[in-house]
């Protein structure tokens, strides 16, 4: 699907990362469309997807506005034109409420109707979009491809999976699952730092592939 000459708008939203970028696609000859407000997923990736119309995203977003919605994204803190720190660098609770104040301004946006606000979560914007729709009106939600678990069972069942596909032979992924049970009982139970855990307990130097480690910033994913 293609989309107009006019149809993508560019603002701002002031939130306690900073000023974080908004973008509101508008579908053509609609006046007061539906919105779809998409809330995506961990990672640290820019949203703003008009010049790669491969990207499965840009597709959703793309098929969303031809079938007569708008829609809405917010630029984690640090990508982007977004202010503040990298998302790496920030907790749930700041994420969240920077989404908040999204959609508080998007709820003020005249070019839509406010009465027809959907969230569209996806992973981790699954988990976002009840509480959100816990503290402003909408007309609905959906939660997509979202978990109902603990972060380390998450874990467990994404590295399980994906290493099966990827070949890993299966003594080596009951060895890694270990590993990983004791990383993160040690990060998230012991209050450890990644590298005081490698430094530590050097088998686990294993996962850093997966965790996308980087030592110099001690950063995860």
């Amino acid at each position: 699907p293609a989309w107009g000459d006019d149809w993508r708008r560019h603002f701002s939203v002031d939130t306690v990362n900073g000023r974080q970028r908004t973008i509101l696609t508008l579908p053509d000859n609609v006046s007061s469309p539906p919105v779809v407000y998409v809330l995506p997923g961990f990672g640290c990736s820019s949203l703003d997807l008009a010049l790669n119309s491969d990207e499965s995203m840009q597709q959703l977003l793309a098929t969303l506005t031809a079938s007569g919605f708008a829609t809405y994204r917010v630029e984690k803190p640090g990508l982007g034109d977004s202010e503040g720190r990298g998302c790496q660098e920030i907790g749930f609770n700041d994420e969240t409420a920077g989404f908040q104040a999204g959609l508080a301004a998007l709820k003020q946006e005249p070019a839509i109707n406010s009465e027809q606000v959907y969230l569209l979560g996806i992973s981790l914007g699954g988990v976002w979009a009840p509480i959100l729709a816990s503290q402003e009106q909408v007309a609905g939600i959906i939660s997509f491809s979202t978990i109902a678990k603990t972060w380390p069972e998450y874990m467990y069942d994404n590295w399980r999976r994906q290493w099966v596909l990827a070949g890993k032979a299966y003594g080596a992924i009951d060895r890694d699952l270990k590993l990983a049970s004791l990383f993160w009982h040690q990060l998230l139970s012991e209050g450890k730092s990644p590298a005081e855990i490698f430094r530590d307990h050097p088998d686990t130097s294993v996962l850093q592939a997966s965790l996308a480690y980087e030592e110099q910033g001690q950063q995860l994913f």
